[in-house]
């Protein structure tokens, strides 16, 4: 049976069930009347008789009385006699008005209060049909487009999309480009030839599942082994970092969640997680900030794991005479929305306002080596090494999934 089907046989039985217990419910408050009236006119009768015999005999009495006395108090006797009997009579009739008025009342109550309870039942049951059917209506719809429009691998993909249950919001990077703040341990007198990128995100993430549901915060940074690397600090309070001390590269420098920064165990390893607990419609507000290593020719990519409304993407370099920013890139459709704005000294922002990201699309940042006077760059371009191997960023749900 169709859904068109199926709401007509449901609409045709909606509109018979209060006919059928309007009349079910007049049919009783008749059977409630008659039976009264049965009652009304058996207690009448009962009555009546006790009655009927009080007044003969009273009336019997009253007239032998008024038979032994002259014939002018007789007649007046006869007279009182008459009087006394259309009494009881109107005496009778009223009672008898009076239990009907009763009897009525009492089954038009019981029929009100029979007619109403059923009405707010059919009500509420009309009302969740009508929620039902909306829900059938979309479903199948949607089901019927993409079975049609959309191959199904496409459609389920779609489908997962809509079943996530979070989506982060006022998502914010600071991209900056600096000199490494020491000296390589592996590969003395190269410093010149790498790029320390140091990555700050803010966002809100809400919870829109409806229901309390922890959110599996999780960041990796993705990269290639000739990228990880031992510094020596030189310097004093750079980001934080220590004189002489040794860092292993990239790592992760910062977590804050709801304004409190959290302890990091081991802010080397690739990955880091929390679980965050919200209620339906809650927020939070979280902050990240990690460093890593890259080439004076390279690329940097931020891959999105959960919906994003809006992205704002501010990009600095600190380095102007080594290296010059190429290109900010948004992987979407809407690319073109993704704007520049004005910004002072060697900084370049983005904005992305009022759109959504999906989960699996990015942006990416690529950078270029200054030439020389030369016209040549640097040994690290022309060497033939692996220059040009993107790092690859990711943050992701506890289920992996790629937003």
């Amino acid at each position: 049976m169709s859904i068109k089907d199926e709401h007509n046989e449901n609409n045709k039985h909606n509109e018979n069930l209060p006919v059928l217990l309007r009349k079910t419910t007049i049919s009783i408050s008749f059977v409630i009347l008659v039976l009264g009236l049965v009652a009304v006119i058996a207690l009448h009768h009962d009555i009546a008789g006790s009655t009927d015999e009080f007044v003969i005999k009273t009336v019997q009495r009253i007239e032998s009385a008024s038979q032994k006395l002259p014939l002018e108090q007789n007649l007046l006797g006869l007279q009182i006699a008459n009087d006394f009997n259309d009494a009881f009579e109107r005496m009778r009739l009223g009672a008898f008005l009076y239990e009907l008025l009763i009897h009525l009342i009492t089954a038009g109550f019981v029929a009100f209060i029979i007619i109403k309870f059923i009405e707010s039942g059919i009500r509420k049951l009309n009302q969740d049909e009508l929620e039902s059917f909306r829900k059938k209506i979309t479903d199948n719809v949607w089901q019927a487009v993409c079975s049609r429009l959309v191959p199904e691998e496409v459609t389920k993909q779609i489908e997962g999309v809509l079943q996530l249950n979070f989506v982060k919001e006022n998502v914010r990077y600071v991209i900056t480009l600096e000199s490494l703040p020491g000296q390589l341990e592996d590969i003395q007198g190269e410093e010149n030839e790498w790029v320390l990128l140091k990555r700050e995100l803010s966002f809100s993430i809400r919870n829109i599942s409806g229901r309390s549901i922890n959110y599996p915060f999780e960041t990796t940074i993705l990269t290639t082994a000739d990228k990880r690397k031992n510094i020596k600090i030189h310097t004093n309070n750079h980001h934080g970092f220590q004189h002489d001390q040794a860092l292993q590269f990239p790592r992760h420098a910062l977590l804050s969640i709801r304004g409190e920064e959290q302890t990091l165990e081991k802010p080397e390893n690739p990955t880091i997680n929390s679980q965050i607990a919200l209620d339906p419609g809650d927020s939070c507000e979280i902050s990240h900030t990690c460093f890593e290593l890259l080439r004076n020719n390279d690329e940097a990519y931020y891959v999105q794991t959960v919906p994003l409304i809006g992205l704002d993407v501010t990009v600095r370099n600190s380095i102007p005479h080594r290296v010059n920013v190429e290109k900010v890139y948004l992987s979407h459709p809407d690319r073109k929305y993704f704007v520049s704005k004005p910004m002072q000294g060697n900084a370049k922002r983005y904005v992305f306002e009022h759109k959504a990201i999906l989960p699996g699309q990015m942006f990416s940042v690529r950078w270029e080596e200054v030439a020389g006077e030369d016209g040549q760059a640097n040994k690290a371009q022309t060497s033939g090494d692996n220059s040009t191997a993107p790092t690859l960023t990711v943050l992701s749900s506890a289920a992996k999934n790629i937003e």
